[in-house]
């Protein structure tokens, strides 16, 4: 199962303020957190087929399930410190957004 999106960070017009180079994809995670996902706040709305957009106010829960999936993984984890990243930078714009780009 390989689902992968582009994330960025947007400004109010969809300009791309900064955009990870690698996909981010589920499969990090074992089958076991896969068949649990809807455990986490946010990241369960991912459609692997769609976009996702997340506001400021609510980066505190988004970066809540990526330390929870960074726990959960043996590898990947230095993109998902770029993500958390990108949502603190997020958190701490004015009209900005993480946009989560499904194939």
């Amino acid at each position: 199962m390989i689902m992968g999106w582009s994330v960025v960070l947007q400004g109010e017009k969809q300009n791309v303020i900064e955009r990870i180079d690698e996909e981010f994809y589920w499969d990090i995670l074992s089958e076991h957190e896969w068949n649990n996902r809807g455990q986490y706040i946010l990241l369960k709305y991912l459609d692997p087929y769609g976009d996702a957009i997340f506001n400021p106010g609510q980066m505190d829960d988004l970066i809540a399930d990526l330390e929870r999936m960074k726990k959960s993984v043996d590898s990947n984890k230095l993109l998902i410190d770029k993500i958390v990243a990108m949502a603190v930078t997020c958190k701490n714009e004015v009209h900005t957004y993480i946009r989560f780009i499904g194939d």
